[in-house]
């Protein structure tokens, strides 16, 4: 529903390609009942800082710095984009906030609603930034 809210309202019609959904992204969650139950113990927030700080188990969720690594890797290898394309791609705050992490060295726990970060780059590197009230943040990043 948010993807295509922006490519409605943010593009031109005749100059827009639906490339449907990234392959292969798995979910940071590796085990949902753990996930829900610290979800609860420890609320959002709290959660968040404490995965993204290395804290959280990897049995529950994902190590964020690989998961990010893999998630930039396949995002600057996107099939059918070409060089002088735009690619938008919607995800959860979870998705995007192990990027800023790794790449910024930031705990943010929440991304407002339609912001998000712009990434430049291809498979030898990028550069992320991400702006909000709070924050000006620009990184470097090269596959490891």
């Amino acid at each position: 529903m948010t993807a295509e809210s922006i490519r409605r309202g943010f593009s031109s019609p005749d100059n827009t390609r639906d490339l449907g959904i990234l392959p292969d992204v798995e979910s940071v969650i590796v085990d949902p009942g753990n996930f829900s139950a610290l979800w609860e113990e420890l609320g959002w927030h709290t959660l968040i800082r404490q995965w993204l700080s290395g804290e959280i188990p990897e049995h529950t969720l994902h190590n964020p710095h690989r998961y990010s690594n893999g998630l930039l890797r396949k995002l600057v290898s996107f099939p059918g984009v070409e060089d002088t394309d735009l690619l938008v791609v919607v995800a959860h705050d979870v998705t995007t906030l192990p990027v800023l992490a790794s790449a910024c060295g930031t705990t943010l726990t929440t991304i407002d609603f339609l912001n998000g970060i712009v990434i430049s780059g291809d498979q030898y590197g990028a550069e992320i930034r991400f702006a909000d009230p709070e924050n000006t943040l620009r990184a470097e990043w090269s596959p490891e």
